[in-house]
């Protein structure tokens, strides 16, 4: 899925946020010391983005939108920088936010 997913950019309404997924910690870093938070070993921090677009007649009770794709990306930091040069990678120029 990667690879297929590298193919493409994301396009229309794009929604973006950040995510903390739970991860392995290596046998030799599990002797030190954790950090607790944003920056713990035992979580990675991920980017996520979506695509949607507007359903015309949604059925009741369901929302004006509908995800046709998503993406999600590891990253080494939250910084403006990273964020801005993944977005650069995996959305359309021409998408909105």
């Amino acid at each position: 899925m990667g690879k297929r997913d590298d193919k493409y950019k994301l396009g229309g309404e794009i929604e973006l946020d950040n995510a903390f997924i739970a991860t392995l910690i290596p046998e030799e870093e599990k002797d030190k010391p954790l950090k607790r938070g944003a920056g713990s070993q035992k979580q990675s921090k991920v980017v996520v983005m979506t695509e949607s677009t507007i359903v015309e007649n949604p059925k009741q009770e369901m929302k004006p939108k509908q995800v046709n794709h998503l993406k999600m990306v590891v990253i080494d930091n939250l910084q403006a920088e990273t964020l801005t040069e993944v977005v650069k990678e995996h959305i359309d120029s021409q998408a909105e936010s």
